[in-house]
């Protein structure tokens, strides 16, 4: 279980998790849910989609190397979407070449982080994209 520290505060946001991995989509929902946030989880970018439609997710973390459809075409997708146009959204990958983060930003992604990432960081830059 993750160790909240005592000074932060619950976000209370509602955040869509769009990740191929069993394991990180876990953890992340854990780690977020500790901080205070709704989560909702996605496996694929299609029920990712599928899922920022009836959610209406304040943030969405999403992984780049999924199967079938990947990050940066699903990101396009979200963009594309009425509502979904303009909600944060952080790519968090195991990508991590200067030309993959550019890539990121021109889909649509606000912010682009390699895995592992320090939690911390995370939060931190989920604070700065949502104003909490």
């Amino acid at each position: 279980m993750p160790i909240k520290d005592s000074n932060i505060q619950d976000l209370g946001l509602r955040v869509l998790v769009i990740e191929d991995s069993v394991d990180t989509l876990n953890m992340l929902k854990v780690w977020l849910s500790s901080y205070g946030c709704e989560v909702f989880i996605a496996a694929d970018a299609m029920e990712g989609v599928r899922l920022a439609v009836d959610a209406k997710p304040d943030l969405i973390i999403s992984d780049i190397g999924m199967p079938e459809v990947d990050g940066y075409e699903l990101m396009r997708m979200l963009r594309r979407t009425k509502g979904l146009e303009s909600v944060p959204a952080i790519a968090l990958t195991g990508y991590d070449r200067v030309e993959d983060k550019d890539l990121s930003i021109a889909a649509g992604y606000n912010a682009h982080l390699s895995k592992p990432t320090d939690m911390r960081r995370l939060i931190s830059l989920i604070r700065k994209l949502t104003k909490k």
